[in-house]
Order: C-alpha cells, then structure tokens, then sequence
C-alpha cells in the first residue's frame, strides 16, 4: 500500500536503534506541512497569493489528506502558516492512526506514575521503516531527474525540522545545496513549517 508523505516522515521520526520515537515536539508541524504539500504537488492546492485554495477536484482516498483538503477549502483565506498550525494535532493522530490501523506500527497508552499520560510507540514494519530511510538518502544521491516530487518533499520537510535522528545536521551540511533546491520546489508549507520550527526554536531559547 503506497504511504502519504505524512505517514512516511512519521516513520523517519522513529529512531529504530532506541525504539523510540524522536521530535516528538515538532512531528505535529512535520505531519500537517506534509499533508498540505502533497495536497499543493498532486495540485488538490493551490497558492493564492501566499494562501491555499482548493485545486483539482479531490480523487484520492487517504482521510487524512480529504479532512485536510476539506477544512481548508471551508475556510478560506488563511495563509499556509496558519493551516499547518492548526492541523498539527489532529493530522499527527489522522497519520497514527492509520499507521496502527494497518499494523505498521503498534500503540500502547498509559500513565505515568499513574497520573501523567503517555503513548509508547512501537514498530511493527520494520522493513517500511528502512525502506522509508533508504528513500531518503536515495533522494540525496541519485541524479535529480530520478527523484520524484514526492521524494523531494520528503527530504525538505525532514530537513527542516532539524531533529538529529531525522536528519543529520552533517548530512544537511554536505547536501545543503540539493535541500535547498527540494525546499523551494516542495512549495509554500515547507516554507511555513520553517518559520514555525524558527519560532518554537526562539520561544525554547528566550
């Protein structure tokens, strides 16, 4: 079964040697920016002077993309930013839900010290997983007219929230011209998501 770009990114955020799921702070944003970007490069979005607006008629199945899609074409008029914002929380639980629903990972909820609520994640396709991470250092290395848009987007969004386990700073360092390029090509939400990170990066550090 082919993965959103969402689902995927979710899964590069597990650290498969710790066993455990890394950004967790940022994988809201991660997951929400996804979806808007699949939704602007399969042309469901379109940018209208720096704000999404509806596109090609919606003949996907994923839910997660059609709740998305059908929230921004119902409000109308906000920009990117404020999409991949609000769709943070309800996007990252579409994502792990569906994951879990088709055994690709395993989620167990409970409480810590039995007050503080936890979720542990598990990896049930491990090979999904690595195939996802094969993908991406795929996308670094191989001819540009090999990698696909979708690719692309995958090594943006993963570079842009700057999680170590994600992606590397040295990797980034050593293909910061390429990333660039997917950056500006992958479209307005990997933009938005870049100056949200830079915001939450500011508040942690003020």
């Amino acid at each position: 079964m082919a993965h959103s770009i969402a689902a995927r990114l979710y899964l590069l955020c597990y650290d498969l040697d710790r066993q455990r799921m890394t950004g967790r702070d940022r994988i809201g944003l991660l997951t929400s920016a996804a979806a808007l970007t699949e939704l602007y490069l399969s042309g469901h979005l379109i940018d209208q002077h720096g704000k999404p607006a509806p596109g090609a008629a919606w003949d996907a199945t994923d839910p997660v993309l059609g709740e998305v899609l059908t929230l921004v074409a119902g409000a109308p008029g906000r920009r990117w930013k404020h999409w991949v914002r609000r769709q943070a929380k309800p996007t990252h639980l579409g994502v792990r839900t569906r994951l879990a629903e088709e055994r690709v990972i395993g989620v167990r909820h409970s409480k810590l010290l039995g007050v503080f609520p936890h979720t542990t994640i598990t990896i049930r396709d491990r090979r999904l997983a690595k195939q996802v991470r094969a993908d991406l250092n795929r996308a670094l290395r191989e001819p540009l007219s090999r990698v696909t848009s979708a690719d692309a987007a995958l090594v943006a969004l993963a570079a842009t929230i700057e999680v170590r386990a994600v992606l590397p700073a040295r990797v980034r360092r050593e293909h910061k011209v390429r990333i660039r390029q997917f950056v500006d090509d992958s479209g307005p939400a990997v933009a938005a998501l870049r100056s949200l990170i830079k915001e939450k990066a500011a508040s942690a550090g003020g």
